[in-house]
Parts: C-alpha cells; structure tokens; sequence
C-alpha cells in the first residue's frame, strides 16, 4: 500500500486561489478526476487531501470528495481556531458525512476516536482547546 500523504485539489472556477495568479499553467481546475490517473500510474492506493485555503467550505467540500471511498482516506481542513463561533464551525464540519479506517463510516456519536474532529467525551480537539489558550478564549 502507497499513501500519498499531501495532496491538493483546486478550482479557481469555485473561488480565488491568489497562488494561481503567477502559474498560468495550473490556473486551471485540478480535480480527483486529475489526481487519480497519476497516482495509479505511481501505484498510490489511498492520499489525504490537504486544503489550498483558509475555508471552512472548502474543508466542507473536500470532506464530501473524501465520503465517496474513491481513493482520498483523509482530509487535513481547516477552520479558524480564533473565531468566536469556532465551536459551531467546527459542529457543522462533524455532521458532514466521511468515511472512516477502510472505507467504513466512522462510529456514530460524539468524541469519536480518530476523527480528528472530536476531543475527550466529545469535548474540543486538543488543537481547539490548544487554539483558544494562545487566542485568550
């Protein structure tokens, strides 16, 4: 097994991607449809998707490439750690649906072990908890 583990999908169609503004040649849609032929051709069986932006809806959207099992296991997201609705952000994240360790849903629930978006009995992730301390929250 071949994990890519740091790959990114971009659209400038769906919004900005000011990087894009110096590489002509990419200031294109790169999707899963162009990211799964290379890594077949290397042999890659599974690859966490990392997100391009600072976007909530991204995360939102590349948790929803990753719930349909074809080839992404894991998605590195983002949300901001400062905000005062973190919590919420971070709620809604939680309800969209992905898929868990082979292929299989996560277990329903709150604090769901490896989700990387729940903290002990349900509580913030470490990283929210962490977040909040260095914000003063």
């Amino acid at each position: 097994m071949i994990i890519d583990a740091h790959h990114h999908l971009w659209d400038p169609g769906v919004r900005r991607h000011a990087w894009l503004d110096a590489l002509p040649s990419l200031c294109r849609p790169f999707g899963l449809e162009d990211f799964a032929p290379l890594a077949r051709s290397h042999e890659v069986t599974a690859s966490v998707l990392v997100q391009v932006l600072p976007s909530v809806a991204e995360t939102g959207e590349f948790l929803a490439v990753a719930a349909t099992g074809a080839l992404v296991a894991g998605v590195v997201g983002w949300a901001d750690l400062t905000a005062p609705d973190v919590a919420d952000q971070i709620a809604r994240l939680r309800e969209l649906p992905r898929r868990g360790p082979a292929g299989r849903p996560p277990a329903p629930g709150p604090g769901r072990a490896g989700s990387g978006l729940a903290g002990p009995a349900g509580g913030a992730p470490r990283a929210v908890r962490t977040g909040r301390r260095r914000a003063g929250l």
